[in-house]
């Protein structure tokens, strides 16, 4: 037992073995000891051998809770029903409609816009100028798309 706790330790520290080797002066205790203590120099070697490693892990995890909460926001707010979009159905002759509507919604974005189209060209970045200015875009589109880097 510990001098202030309740319960028997089962870890020690570098520090802890030695001072028990001091205190324990068998030949096998001393053994034991040695073994523990070189342990404790390959753990500290591994550790700074894969330092980079271990960064990369914790980056990582970083990553997955930042996009978790990108999540969780995305899910709470069509769990709440937000944003209450009207969905409208166009047909042909209705251009202009369409247009409207995408120039309204992107009006209306706060922080970002987020733009999925596989046929996306120069008509949709001219949209985007409607946009406020503090508005982020990101585009996603195949690499067959009519619109190259340097329209952006």
């Amino acid at each position: 037992m510990l001098k202030h706790s309740s319960s028997n330790p089962y870890v020690f520290t570098e520090q802890g073995v030695a001072m028990l080797s001091a205190v324990l002066r068998s030949e096998k205790a001393v053994m034991v000891s040695i073994q523990i203590m070189n342990a404790f120099v390959e753990m500290r070697k591994v550790l700074a051998h894969h330092t980079g490693l271990l960064q990369r892990v914790e980056s990582i995890e970083t990553k997955l809770q930042l996009n978790d909460q990108h999540f969780e926001k995305i899910f709470t707010a069509l769990e709440q029903g937000k944003p209450a979009i009207k969905q409208d159905i166009f047909f042909k002759g209705q251009i202009f409609d369409a247009y409207s509507f995408v120039i309204d919604l992107m009006k209306k974005a706060e922080t970002s816009l987020i733009i999925i189209d596989n046929y996306i060209d120069l008509s949709v970045l001219e949209m985007l100028s409607e946009k406020s200015n503090n508005v982020g875009v990101t585009i996603v589109t195949s690499k067959n798309t009519s619109i190259k880097a340097l329209d952006i």
